[in-house]
């Protein structure tokens, strides 16, 4: 489902000359990347299998940097788990549409992804106690306003923060 953007870039449209041939081989790396992304596969064999090997089917807060990442999390973790599993929050959304992907997180959504959009102002700790931050934001205070989604009065749960980071 990954295609290369640049084809079909005619030399008029391009920024500067030879920019569609100096990036295209960058796209085509890119798009073999995502098709055996390591950090997902690590996400979705440990993370999200280790919570679920106790027996629980524990729901999940992640949050993301970027807007094609959710989208490449959320076709990924519905590949192994299923159409509709997945709910999302971004900055693009309209407050009615946040609204209904909360509620369906709250029913029966397994996974909540979200964009920075999702890190003030929603109360999910009915839903879940377990966040993983599969991108780190450069500013320490965005992750404080993210464990708040969970860490709130009425949460009777321990809260749990994984934070994805490589070694590399």
């Amino acid at each position: 489902h990954y295609e290369i953007a640049l084809n079909g870039v005619s030399a008029s449209e391009e920024f500067f000359e030879g920019e569609a041939d100096r990036l295209r081989p960058l796209m085509e790396l890119a798009a073999e990347l995502a098709q055996n992304d390591e950090k997902v596969s690590w996400l979705i064999d440990h993370v999200i299998a280790g919570l679920r090997a106790s027996g629980g089917n524990e729901k999940l807060l992640l949050f993301t940097e970027y807007r094609t990442t959710q989208e490449h999390l959320r076709h990924e973790i519905e590949r192994h788990f299923g159409a509709g599993t997945v709910a999302m929050i971004h900055g693009g959304q309209a407050i009615s549409a946040r609204r209904e992907q909360i509620e369906a997180f709250h029913d029966a959504a397994s996974f909540m992804i979200s964009t920075e959009a999702g890190a003030e102002g929603i109360n999910l700790q009915r839903a879940c106690h377990v966040m993983v931050n599969y991108d780190l934001p450069w500013n320490p205070m965005r992750l404080v306003q993210r464990v708040g989604r969970l860490y709130r009065y009425g949460q009777d749960k321990r809260v749990q923060v994984i934070n994805l980071m490589s070694s590399n």
